[in-house]
């Protein structure tokens, strides 16, 4: 009831006003105070919080003296072991057991009391191991895609380098192969002789892109590339560091590239279609440096040094195969950048693959294909100041002469192939200064 001045709070003789009024404000102001009868248990909780850990049924109070840091630092990874068995031994199942083995690093006194101690600090007693795996100076890559049958042919013949197989790694980087490619490098890893396979994949399709993956995922400073249709000499990863070696400053090595025909060749063939069919073979008998786009190595047969490629950006994937698009040249864009940046091009004649040109190939449509796309490919490399600008009136002129020698030797010659190409070359550049044309 209210009390005898008209207040809505009561009073009583026990309980002076002012102290009805200090409680009336301090609940206005939204706080509750706390009964006398309930101070001695708040302290108890503050003296003895309880415990959050999961384990905390399985766990007693320790008993003993406490471990001073000195003790631990002495021999850390014997309190460890020490320290684990006493609080496995507290519990008594062996669920109990597994569950405190698996929370014993979680708890304050390991996590504070001994891995902040013992990680700092290592005992000389105990040396740590050290790793046996060792980072390969040489990475072979080998690019593939729907090669199932001619892959082990390849591969068996890069792993039987007389390179030791610890110094080297052969990387392959499945291009979105829709055959039985990933069954075959998986039996061909299991087999413990020779180098080391791994395995890459790159869904994306594009010659380029399955060349960045490669190198991206090779673990050593030195990448090497070959086909998956050519055969690598025994000593070719051995020779490929010799030029290194002799050449520090080398940011791309290529060796010799050697052709494997089938028996019966068409009619059309000679000798100079072999440079649509990646022969390379520049008239130098030993290691040289190389000043000319003509002369750069070619893709079936080419390294570079991780940190050069890198540095240039890598192969550009506007360039390389894709699908129906035969379009090459990602390796001289690649080596004309690398150049650029004041790297040496070294020329290896000791660095030898055999080249297999299957019969399927051997078609005049893949020469004209090969013809055009470089043609576009020498445009390009202009367009971007990779080589030598040349006015229009010197194309049309190299244009009107390979036609007038086409006219004299006839159709599906090599004169013939020459046309395409400056006729390609030609109407690249227009394209690229008319867009309309």
């Amino acid at each position: 009831m209210p009390g005898a001045n008209g207040s809505p709070y009561t009073s009583s003789a026990s309980t002076p006003q002012s102290a009805v009024f200090a409680r009336a404000k301090s609940s206005r102001r939204g706080s509750l105070s706390t009964p006398a009868h309930a101070a001695p248990r708040r302290a108890a909780a503050t003296r003895n919080p309880p415990n959050p850990h999961p384990m905390s049924k399985y766990r007693r109070p320790r008993s003993g003296p406490r471990v001073s840091s000195k003790s631990i630092s002495a021999s850390p990874r014997r309190f460890v072991d020490n320290a684990k068995s006493s609080h496995i031994r507290r519990v008594g199942s062996s669920a109990s057991q597994s569950a405190a083995l698996r929370s014993f690093t979680f708890c304050d006194h390991s996590k504070y009391r001994i891995y902040s101690l013992v990680n700092p600090l290592p005992d000389p007693n105990f040396p740590a191991k050290k790793s046996n795996k060792s980072v390969p100076e040489i990475s072979l890559i080998v690019c593939t895609h729907n090669r199932a049958d001619l892959l082990p042919r390849c591969l068996l013949a890069a792993r039987r380098q007389t390179l030791p197989a610890s110094r080297a790694e052969i990387v392959v980087v499945d291009n979105a192969s829709t055959d039985h490619t990933h069954a075959v490098l998986r039996a061909l890893a299991a087999m413990n002789e020779g180098i080391r396979i791994r395995r890459v994949s790159c869904p994306r399709p594009g010659l380029s892109e399955a060349r960045n993956a490669g190198a991206r995922a090779a673990k050593s400073p030195l990448l090497a590339y070959i086909d998956d249709d050519a055969i690598a000499q025994p000593d070719l990863l051995e020779k490929l560091l010799a030029a290194y070696r002799m050449f520090p400053g080398a940011g791309c090595v290529g060796g010799r590239i050697d052709l494997t025909l089938p028996p019966s060749l068409p009619s059309w063939y000679t000798p100079l279609f072999a440079g649509y069919y990646s022969a390379y073979s520049p008239p130098y008998s030993a290691v040289q440096i190389l000043s000319s786009l003509a002369e750069y190595p070619y893709g079936a047969n080419v390294s570079f040094r991780k940190e050069a490629l890198a540095r240039a950006g890598y192969f550009r994937t506007a360039l390389g195969r894709t699908g129906r698009n035969h379009a090459g040249g990602e390796e001289l864009d690649a080596e004309c950048r690398i150049a650029r940046l004041g790297y040496s091009i070294v020329y290896q004649p000791d660095a030898v693959v055999n080249h297999i040109i299957l019969p399927s190939r051997l078609t005049w449509a893949h020469i004209e294909r090969s013809a055009r796309a470089a043609g576009k490919n020498w445009a390009y490399y202009e367009r971007e100041g990779l080589q030598s600008h040349r006015p229009l009136a010197q194309d049309w002129s190299d244009c009107l002469a390979a036609w007038k020698n086409l006219r004299r030797a006839g159709p599906h010659s090599f004169e013939h192939s020459q046309y395409l190409f400056h006729r390609a070359r030609l109407f690249s550049k227009l394209r690229s200064r008319l867009p309309l044309f």
